[in-house]
């Protein structure tokens, strides 16, 4: 692990990346099981595949940065 690992993944990114897991995840648990976490005030038809939507999207930009970091030679990384 770098000893820098917050400069690698910025903690905004992390923190998208956890509340778009945790969406994801009442989504599907909705989809499946029709547990009912979201209340029904805030229920309408597939309220569960948006919340699963919602959820990936906020996945996705800590995803590009992995994809950049990788794509970006070493040398030429900023090195704190």
């Amino acid at each position: 692990m770098p000893k820098n690992f917050s400069a690698l993944f910025p903690m905004r990114l992390l923190i998208l990346d956890l509340l778009g897991f945790v969406l994801a995840c009442i989504g599907v648990t909705e989809w499946l099981t029709q547990a009912g976490f979201v209340p029904e005030l805030l229920r309408f038809k597939y309220h569960d595949l948006l919340l699963i939507a919602a959820g990936v999207t906020l996945m996705l930009p800590l995803l590009v940065n992995i994809i950049v970091e990788l794509r970006t030679p070493a040398d030429s990384r900023e090195q704190p």
